[in-house]
């Protein structure tokens, strides 16, 4: 999420309502099934500001027959990173303990492979060096924090579309991956805190560095925040830990994001069901961005300006994200309104802002509630703008708009539904509307042509 849906939110809301590694642990044996399976020992050095480490990941092709590419998603060497100064080097490339050939272009790693037979284990591996850029984004550094939002390779989504591979913005979210489970180690210097995908398993002091281990399970992403400034409160609740990091300065706003997390976080657990994981990390960091999901923690960013009532919308759009992007996962590309309508209205929600939305849509009929990101960025400047308005504000209209179709009560049942039968898999528009009939015996037809719904098209 940006900041410039922060703003045009805040009018809406308005106007409506007021080293060599260390040696590794034991590995554990991974479930293939269904799920990838990654091992990631890596190394943040902050002298050279580079991440740089070895990637192993073991997947069933459950794909296509005699599969001889396999692709990759690493969104760190974007070209819009790589103009700041970041980049990524990959080697050491073997598939099956063979070497093979490969190719980086921008965010895109192709990996030939010899065909490999349906159902058949592969495992890709390789040693990578990314260098972080100094910014103020997601991804990048400053002077206190290094965050590594989507820094590490990822395995992408293969679909009837074939690999997914579609390009990285700077504005929007291309983010999308199968649900996955995460073994790593991590070496940092011993004065740096840690905030990541999963949970810390353990840690060992070596000289001046700490190892830590982490394990995520049925997780989208493994990303991590870090600072040698992070101070850390715990909030009480019963049958989860959620830990909230935060830098010394932004102590004044402290009070007022654990009582969002903590009462959003509960109000949602309630609505769409029960949170998965043990543990839930809200990690404060500096930025121009308002906040970022993840696995199993948010950044959450703090900037000139920030109203109380923003920040409230802002943490609690993040949180909900844990059920509408770790829970239930979409192609944040192609449909990027299913995730961010939902967390924008799961937000107002919380904020007991959900009745009489009535925004409309843009005029220009090219803009659909499920036009892809790459559809509203090729508009430029306008098509940004219309990205946030038609995915977060107008999105929200139109699932209120549904509620009153469908009524209070079987609108958040089904709600709960579509969470449940989708966990840990990828769903879709066309699903999400076919389980609203199926459940309430309507056809939605005329609501999809009203509120520009075309699933069809991605």
């Amino acid at each position: 999420m940006k900041k410039i849906l922060v703003i045009l939110l805040s009018i809406f809301v308005l106007g409506q309502s007021s080293a060599a590694l260390a040696a590794s642990p034991p590995r554990e044996k991974l479930n293939l099934k269904a799920h990838p399976s990654y091992q990631i020992d890596a190394k943040y050095d902050s002298k050279e500001n580079m991440l740089k480490g070895h990637l192993k990941v073991k997947f069933k092709n459950r794909y296509k027959k005699n599969l001889k590419e396999v692709r990759f998603n690493v969104w760190s060497n974007a070209k819009e990173y790589q103009d700041q100064g970041g980049s990524v080097t990959i080697t050491n490339m073997k598939s099956n303990h063979e070497p093979v050939n490969f190719k980086l272009e921008n965010s895109v790693l192709q990996v030939f492979t010899r065909p490999q037979a349906l159902n058949k284990v592969v495992e890709i591996e390789f040693s990578f060096n990314i260098t972080v850029p100094e910014n103020n984004d997601r991804y990048g550094r400053t002077d206190k924090i290094v965050k590594l939002g989507n820094a590490l390779p990822v395995l992408a989504v293969y679909d009837s579309e074939g690999w997914n591979t579609d390009p990285f913005y700077e504005y929007g979210d291309s983010f999308f991956a199968e649900a996955s489970e995460y073994n790593v180690s991590f070496l940092t210097e011993k004065s740096m805190k840690v905030v990541s995908s999963g949970s810390e398993t353990n840690y060992y002091y070596k000289n001046e560095y700490t190892l830590h281990t982490f394990k995520a399970k049925q997780a989208r992403d493994f990303s991590l925040v870090l600072s040698k400034d992070f101070l850390k409160q715990t909030l009480p609740l019963k049958n989860h830990v959620i830990n909230v990091y935060y830098l010394p300065e932004q102590q004044s706003q402290l009070n007022l994001i654990k009582q969002t997390t903590r009462d959003s976080f509960e109000l949602f657990e309630k609505t769409f069901g029960k949170y998965p994981w043990k543990e839930f990390d809200v990690a404060l960091t500096d930025g121009w961005f308002g906040g970022m999901e993840f696995s199993q923690f948010v950044m959450v960013s703090l900037y000139d300006g920030l109203s109380e009532e923003d920040l409230k919308f802002n943490v609690a759009h993040e949180i909900a994200h844990q059920w509408f992007y770790a829970i239930v996962g979409s192609n944040q590309h192609d449909e990027p309104w299913l995730d961010e309508a939902l967390a924008s209205y799961a937000a107002l929600l919380y904020k007991n802002d959900t009745n009489n939305l009535t925004a409309g849509p843009v005029e220009d009929p090219y803009y659909k509630l499920t036009s892809t990101v790459t559809d509203f960025m090729n508009k430029g400047d306008e098509g940004i703008n219309n990205y946030y308005y038609m995915t977060y504000i107008y999105g929200t209209t139109a699932l209120y708009d549904l509620r009153l179709l469908v009524g209070d009560k079987p609108f958040y049942q089904t709600l709960k539904q579509y969470i449940r039968e989708n966990q840990y898999k990828i769903a879709t528009t066309q699903e999400f509307i076919k389980l609203f009939e199926r459940k309430n015996k309507l056809d939605l037809s005329e609501y999809m042509n009203e509120h520009r719904i075309t699933p069809e098209s991605n």
